[in-house]
């Protein structure tokens, strides 16, 4: 693996505690893998090689997360990639109980 995590977030909600994460996480010596350092070409292309090469995956669980567009596949792609999810909720939200976001 060429990342130890990947971070996944919504910019609307997520980007000061990505920044936060990824600073955290650097500091301690972890590989990071975020869109702001590491997107190149297209975007689906991109994420897909991130979670390819990231051992563990750290989606930022909040509303908006679960109403983009790229975020749910993304997730839906590091499971079907056996990849260890770790989420963390980063605002006081419960997702219905009919969202894709409440099976994880």
């Amino acid at each position: 693996m060429k990342f130890d995590v990947m971070i996944s977030y919504d910019q609307r909600s997520g980007t000061d505690c990505m920044k936060k994460l990824f600073r955290e996480l650097k500091m301690r010596g972890y590989k990071v893998w975020v869109d702001v350092e590491e997107m190149h070409g297209g975007i689906y292309e991109s994420m897909a090689e991130g979670i390819a090469y990231s051992f563990i995956f750290v989606p930022l669980v909040s509303e908006a997360y679960e109403s983009s567009p790229n975020c749910g596949p993304e997730l839906q792609h590091a499971q079907t990639s056996q990849k260890t999810i770790i989420p963390v909720k980063i605002e006081d939200y419960d997702p219905s109980k009919d969202s894709w976001l409440s099976h994880y």
